[in-house]
């Protein structure tokens, strides 16, 4: 992944925190959408996890809880991405951005796999190889099928 991307998908992240911060009832139709891996920054997922460990306890999510929860997150870093929310109604949209953006770097580091396997030439048979593929493509496929 480039640095753009890296800033993009970060944003994607910061902005649909930003709504469930800014509205917490957000989280009804989120909390089991996302894990470590959907996320690029590492205080994001923090900051996810401090929200869903909230929401599964019927604990308020207000930044106070969520630094509580988690006393190496920033709250005025929450404070800016509350801010720059213009609707947390963007919440759904914001999340299937993620979504997206994850699938992509899934699928990215899937196709470097098996460039590597093309590469080294680990495969006896042009079979294995495209079975090797196929198994790939299943893995991503029942991993997205099973966030949904």
């Amino acid at each position: 992944m480039n640095l753009k991307q890296y800033d993009d998908d970060a944003l994607i992240e910061a902005e649909f925190l930003g709504c469930i911060l800014k509205d917490a009832e957000k989280m009804d139709e989120h909390c089991t959408a996302f894990d470590k891996h959907d996320f690029v920054h590492p205080m994001h997922f923090a900051i996810w996890e401090a929200a869903t460990t909230l929401h599964r306890g019927n604990i308020p999510i207000t930044l106070k809880s969520v630094c509580e929860t988690d006393r190496n997150i920033d709250r005025e870093y929450l404070q800016r991405i509350v801010s720059h929310v213009v609707s947390s109604h963007l919440a759904k949209f914001y999340a299937e951005k993620m979504t997206m953006n994850s699938t992509y770097r899934k699928m990215q580091a899937y196709a470097s796999k098996l460039l590597d396997i093309v590469n080294e030439r680990e495969k006896e048979t042009p079979s294995e190889l495209l079975a090797e593929a196929d198994n790939l493509l299943l893995r991503l496929r029942r991993k997205e099928t099973s966030s949904m």
